[in-house]
């Protein structure tokens, strides 16, 4: 269930993370504090082909999961699912 949350609350930032085939974002028309997913998207655009696929997207959310499961038992307490989720926000960095 946790799992499921966590997928569907990526996917839903998924949307944020589109960018236009070799043009980019118009940075100027981002909301306000959309800089930090920006640079998240960025980053996840492992091939840098100006996209964000699924697979890199995902990866990028494991990674940031498996730091918050410090025990390595592949699940979150709430707390931890709860931060995690925050940290999304550019607020709470991991």
């Amino acid at each position: 269930m946790l799992r499921a949350a966590l997928v569907a609350t990526t996917l839903a930032l998924a949307g944020t993370f589109a960018f236009a085939q070799g043009g980019g974002v118009d940075e100027k028309a981002l909301q306000p504090g959309m800089g930090f997913c920006l640079e998240l998207a960025k980053a996840s655009d492992v091939n840098r082909d100006g996209m964000v696929s699924r697979d890199e997207f995902m990866k990028m959310v494991d990674a940031r999961f498996s730091k918050k499961d410090r025990a390595g038992k592949n699940m979150l307490t709430h707390q931890q699912a709860a931060e995690l989720l925050h940290s999304f926000s550019g607020y709470s960095p991991l």
